[in-house]
């Protein structure tokens, strides 16, 4: 199975758990990651790559408890700062719609409200 990262994971190091003799004896398991440092590919662009799959069965089985690693591609978590503009693009969509509903109902209603006028430097008169 592969884990997806968040966006804002860079790295992943999760050491490898060996008991000791006597632990072993008594039924205590090997736990934890592979002990190697896994890092998100770059990309062809030299940016790192945007969907991070890591596919290492010994990390996965401890990531998959892990809030910031999802087990598949489309449920990826958002970061802090995916969330807020999230929110932020919500409510700016809220108040377009809403702009543009209330046009339409004053054009049926023959009210029509003032069109801005645009000047050629861009600024609205």
């Amino acid at each position: 199975m592969t884990c997806f990262a968040r966006s804002d994971v860079q790295q992943v190091n999760l050491p490898r758990f060996v008991p000791s003799p006597v632990e072993l004896a008594q039924g205590v398991p090997v736990t934890g990651g592979c002990g190697v440092t896994h890092r998100r590919p770059v990309g062809v662009n030299g940016r790192p790559v945007s969907v991070w799959a890591l596919d290492c069965p010994e990390c996965e089985r401890v990531l998959r408890s892990d809030p910031v690693w999802s087990s598949s591609a489309d449920q990826i978590p958002q970061t802090p700062d995916e969330v807020a503009d999230a929110a932020a693009r919500k409510s700016a969509g809220r108040g377009e719609i809403a702009d543009a509903v209330s046009r339409l109902m004053s054009r049926w209603t023959g009210e029509y409200p003032p069109l801005a006028v645009v000047g050629d430097q861009g600024e609205v008169a």
